[in-house]
C-alpha cells in the first residue's frame, strides 16, 4: 500500500499539499479530513509529516474522524496519530480527545500494549 500511495503522491506533491496549509479550518474542506489523516498510517510516507503539520490547524472538525481512528483496532495508526498529531492540536481538541486517550492509556488492547500506544498515551495526557 505504501508503494501505491508514493506512486500517486511522490514527494514533489507534498508541495503542493502545503499550498493547502492556509484552507484547514475551512468547512470546505471538512469533508477530507478522513482523507488526508489516511495519510498519517505510516509516518515513513513522504507526505506523512507535512500532513500532519497541516492537521494541526485543524479545529474542533477534526474531533470526529480521529474519534474513529482511536477507537479503530489499526493500532499502528493510532500510535501515529498520537506521536505527530495529537500532541500539536489545539488544547480544546486534545481534550475533546481525551477520554479515548484515556481509554488506551488505562485499558489498552492487546495490540495497543503491543504497539506501544498505551505509553504514547499516557505521554500525551501529560501534555
Amino acid at each position: 500500500m505504501a508503494d501505491e500511495r508514493r506512486t500517486i503522491y511522490p514527494e514533489r506533491q507534498v508541495r503542493l499539499l502545503e499550498q493547502f496549509a492556509e484552507t484547514v479550518g475551512d468547512p470546505a474542506l471538512n469533508p477530507v479530513l478522513p482523507q488526508l489523516l489516511e495519510w498519517l498510517q505510516d509516518l515513513n510516507w513522504p507526505v506523512a509529516m507535512p500532513v500532519a503539520q497541516l492537521l494541526t490547524r485543524a479545529g474542533l472538525e477534526i474531533v470526529p474522524p480521529l474519534k474513529q481512528i482511536l477507537a479503530s483496532n489499526v493500532s499502528i495508526w493510532k500510535y501515529w496519530i498520537l506521536t505527530a498529531l495529537v500532541p500539536s492540536l489545539r488544547r480544546e481538541v486534545r481534550e475533546a480527545l481525551r477520554s479515548e486517550i484515556t481509554r488506551i492509556a488505562d485499558n489498552p488492547t492487546i495490540d495497543e500494549k503491543a504497539e506501544e500506544v498505551d505509553a504514547k498515551a499516557k505521554e500525551v495526557l501529560a501534555l
